[in-house]
């Protein structure tokens, strides 16, 4: 990336356009001033304790990652679902929250390891008190996406102390500096996409150096992100499989567009523009072509397209191909037994696209047009 690109961490956050979403607001100052130095400190921590693992622990990088399995699929596809749903067999390691936030490095795996330990053996005190504090700061967002520093989420998130992903765009909204990384395959020189998916590639090196160091498990990964970025995940992990779920992009596009808002509305207390919600449904689009095209040329034979509707009724087809297709046993997936999904039940209010919309959009992905018949 050029200078220019890290400058805009500095000079984008804050806009004097009173349209903006980025506006000198009280809350746009308070969020920055807050949550920024935050990030710093632990970006700084991060770093120090990730380059630590090259001295310390240098035999991550001959960590092997054989057949891993990418959730790739739009945002609001029930991939949480089913990315809950194998985490919970003992055939997969993936990652955390916490791991996510507090310990990408090796040093600080082992080191939390040994707090869950000592914390466990005090009764949980720490556990306790940390989950207060996640349903104070993240507790609306939890009803819309399941979410909690001891559940799996999705690794895009740890590219944020590499300071090279999407994510970024929610504490910037309305702000060009990251729209390369929405086309990642695209846009991105092909140097920096292999610097990018090298580290990416490290993160995982590192979490399974920890917790799957004799690869008795497979890793899993749920990542929309990855929907750009199809090409470049292959030349890292070529013998990948790829879970890919349908749902109609009628209700995907606006449900999208309603989590972006929530995201965004963490940061700011302006509404999406409608410039904004118009870029995203391009984008979404974009990454449905992108996907389908790449997944075809790269992964054939390797991925799996499973029905949105099916998946989340447990209908009982859709769990057995989706059983053979990973080579598990079918009991495994009886999801609904597990409390998780029992006890979540997402509040993300949205209006499906019209059907003169939704036409426009299936004439652009008519292979998507099944789904929406279902």
């Amino acid at each position: 990336m050029d200078f220019n690109f890290y400058l805009g961490f500095i000079t984008k956050l804050f806009s004097i356009n009173p349209k903006s979403m980025r506006f000198i607001s009280l809350k746009r100052i308070f969020v920055v001033f807050t949550l920024a130095p935050l990030f710093c400190f632990l970006f700084v921590i991060n770093r120090i304790f990730l380059l630590l693992d090259y001295l310390v622990f240098p035999a991550f990088l001959k960590q092997s990652i054989t057949n891993p399995v990418f959730i790739i699929s739009a945002p609001r596809s029930a991939t949480t679902f089913v990315y809950q749903g194998l985490a919970s067999t003992n055939e997969f390691t993936c990652f955390k929250l916490w791991e996510i936030i507090f310990a990408p490095s090796i040093c600080q795996k082992y080191f939390f390891n040994w707090l869950f330990q000592v914390d466990k053996k005090l009764s949980n005190p720490l556990k306790k008190l940390v989950l207060w504090i996640e349903e104070i700061l993240i507790g609306k967002l939890k009803k819309i996406h399941l979410i909690g520093l001891n559940l799996p989420e999705e690794d895009e998130a740890v590219m944020l102390w590499s300071l090279n992903t999407f994510y970024f765009s929610f504490f910037y909204p309305d702000s060009a500096i990251f729209d390369d990384f929405a086309l990642f395959d695209q846009k991105i020189n092909k140097i920096q996409r292999e610097r990018i998916m090298s580290n990416y590639k490290k993160y995982i090196q590192r979490h399974q150096f920890v917790f799957n160091r004799n690869q008795q498990r497979r890793f899993l990964s749920k990542n929309p992100m990855l929907m750009p970025k199809c090409a470049s995940l292959y030349q890292i992990f070529p013998d990948a499989q790829i879970i890919n779920i349908n749902r109609c992009p009628g209700e995907v596009i606006p449900s999208t567009l309603a989590l972006n808002q929530t995201l965004c509305g963490f940061f700011t207390s302006k509404k999406m523009t409608e410039e904004m919600r118009s870029r995203t449904k391009e984008v979404m689009i974009e990454w449905y072509m992108h996907c389908e095209a790449k997944l075809n040329l790269h992964f054939s034979g390797q991925f799996i397209k499973i029905s949105f509707l099916k998946i989340i009724n447990q209908e009982q087809n859709e769990l057995f191909g989706l059983a053979n297709f990973l080579h598990i046993s079918p009991e495994k997936l009886w999801w609904q037994k597990t409390e998780m999904n029992k006890k979540h039940k997402s509040s993300n209010n949205y209006s499906k696209l019209s059907d003169s919309e939704l036409e426009q959009i299936l004439n652009e992905i008519p292979f998507m047009t099944e789904s929406c018949r279902l």
